[in-house]
């Protein structure tokens, strides 16, 4: 599968896999300062894993309700964002945006409507 590419740059996949899987995600470039490879290199070998194990993306409503978890906000705010989040992805409103900026952008906009915070 990965015949003839460097050991370093299949570490650097490895370990971005590694990270998905235990929702601790890294930027390429963070990996990139721990193996000695290029950045094309360690795409080409992204590519080639992804045909295998289907990269999975992650959904704004689920990033929303992680956030809402973390800053501790209300049950309400975490209904009213994530229905805001699932809006704009089945309207296709954000269509080519990360789920981190639709994410984002909802709690924002809900947040701003609220009188409370």
């Amino acid at each position: 599968m990965l015949k003839g590419k460097s050991l370093e740059a299949k570490v650097g996949c490895v370990i971005f896999y590694a990270a998905r899987n235990t929702k601790k995600h890294k930027k390429i470039s963070e990996i990139l300062n721990y193996v000695n490879s290029s950045k094309q290199e360690m795409s080409k070998c992204f590519k080639k894993c992804k045909e295998l194990l289907k990269f999975v993306a992650i959904s704004p409503s689920h990033i929303v309700e992680e956030v809402c978890n973390k800053l501790s906000l209300s049950p309400e705010i975490l209904r009213a964002s994530k229905i805001t989040a699932d809006n704009f992805s089945k309207h296709a409103l954000c269509e080519g945006k990360r789920p981190q900026t639709i994410a984002g952008v909802s709690l924002f906009m809900v947040i701003s409507f609220t009188k409370q915070y």
